[in-house]
């Protein structure tokens, strides 16, 4: 789960450097996450690939090297990296309020 919209550029595991925008390349800087600061900030990284029996959905297989994949593109650009595995509705939202 990503809170924020990244386009890649050349350099990284999935392309490079990582811009972020907001509603789009005409939408100016006043959108853009800065990443000129020391500390980028806090990326958390929920990587759901097993659910409840009850919600009848299937094991996510891949999500794994998604998450792995993210957690090194992140720590590369200088956030704090959090990675979750396998919650919850309400521990989700607790991730999120919590920080």
């Amino acid at each position: 789960m990503c809170f924020c919209r990244m386009s890649l550029g050349a350099g990284s595991a999935h392309g490079g450097a990582a811009a972020a925008s907001g509603a789009g390349d005409d939408a100016g800087y006043k959108y853009r996450y800065r990443m000129d600061h020391r500390e980028r900030g806090r990326f958390i990284i929920i990587n759901n690939r097993k659910f409840l029996p009850q919600t009848e959905m299937k094991e996510r297989s891949g999500t794994d090297k998604d998450a792995g994949s993210l957690y090194t593109d992140f720590m590369q650009m200088g956030f704090t990296v959090q990675l979750h595995h396998n919650q919850t509705a309400d521990q989700m939202l607790q991730l999120m309020i919590s920080g």
